[in-house]
């Protein structure tokens, strides 16, 4: 990894998790072109991967997005990128996309992040893997300040979740 991170120019600050079975690790991107063509067209990057000296990434955009134009915008700061496949779905599952689709339009950038820097380095885990003050360090944030998106986004979470059930309790006579 020490020698992936070294020869991209967009990648710096590795940070290497030994955690038995798993290695996990943090990587922080400092001019992240690939993020942000997909931010703008409402995407999101779905898995990544380092397998053999490539880097592979499966993304999901939006059904009326342009992919082309997704893909030239991609090439345009990485040459040497290619669409292997492209697949379409369709949803079946209308609660979930509908929590989905509520989440994505409701956290804010700095709760997403906060979010999930705080899964992936796993704060929610027990025993935790990490506290508050790690993942607010790795983001560059004070940890109050961290605390304070990870609670609002949590908060919109669970509205989402909750708000999509109903929940009957009573009693029988």
């Amino acid at each position: 990894m020490p020698e992936v991170v070294a020869a991209m120019p967009d990648w710096s600050d590795l940070t290497l998790r030994d955690g038995g079975t798993e290695t996990a690790f943090e990587l922080h991107a400092t001019d992240p072109p690939i993020l942000s063509t997909l931010a703008e067209v409402g995407g999101r990057i779905e898995s990544a991967t380092l397998e053999d000296g490539a880097y592979h990434l499966t993304v999901h955009l939006s059904p009326d997005t342009e992919v082309r134009r997704v893909v030239e915008a991609i090439q345009s700061d990485y040459p040497s990128a290619t669409l292997m496949r492209r697949r379409q779905r369709t949803r079946t599952d209308r609660g979930n996309a509908a929590i989905q689709r509520t989440l994505v339009e409701s956290l804010t950038d700095r709760q997403r992040t906060a979010l999930t820097a705080a899964f992936h380095a796993g704060f929610f885990e027990w025993p935790r893997r990490a506290n508050g003050e790690a993942v607010a360090e790795s983001l560059g944030v004070a940890p109050p300040t961290f605390h304070q998106h990870l609670r609002k986004a949590e908060r919109k979470v669970l509205e989402a979740v909750l708000s999509e059930s109903h929940v009957e309790v009573g009693e029988s006579a």
